[in-house]
C-alpha cells in the first residue's frame, strides 16, 4: 500500500493504493517531487483505481500538484481509474475543473 511513480516517455504515472489520505502526504510529496524539475515531463496522470477511500487532504495535495504542474508549464492532468465512493467525491468537489477525470 502506498504511491508509485513512474515515468513513462513525457508521462509521470502516480499510482496510488489503500486509503488516499494525509498518511501519505510524505510518499505523494515524493512521488510528484519531479514535478517542475523535469522538464522532459508533459503529462501527469494519477491512478486511483487501487483506493478505496479519499479524503479532504488527499484532494489538497492534488490541487497542490495541479499548480506546480500548471507552473511548470504541464497542462495535461488526468485522475484515472476512480469508481465507487472514490468518483463521487471527486464529483462533488468538481474535480472536472482541475483535471480530466477517465
Amino acid at each position: 500500500m502506498g504511491i508509485t511513480s513512474n515515468l513513462r516517455g513525457d508521462r509521470l504515472i502516480v499510482t496510488v493504493e489503500g486509503r488516499f489520505n494525509f498518511d501519505l502526504h510524505p510518499a505523494f510529496n515524493a512521488a510528484t517531487a519531479a514535478v517542475g524539475k523535469d522538464k522532459s515531463i508533459a503529462a501527469i496522470d494519477i491512478n486511483l483505481y487501487e483506493i478505496s477511500y479519499i479524503d479532504s487532504s488527499a484532494l489538497g495535495m492534488l490541487l497542490v500538484l495541479r499548480e506546480a504542474a500548471l507552473k511548470a508549464g504541464i497542462k495535461d492532468l488526468n485522475i484515472v481509474g476512480s469508481h465507487g465512493a472514490v468518483r463521487q467525491v471527486l464529483d462533488i468537489a468538481h474535480f472536472e475543473k482541475f483535471y480530466t477525470l477517465n
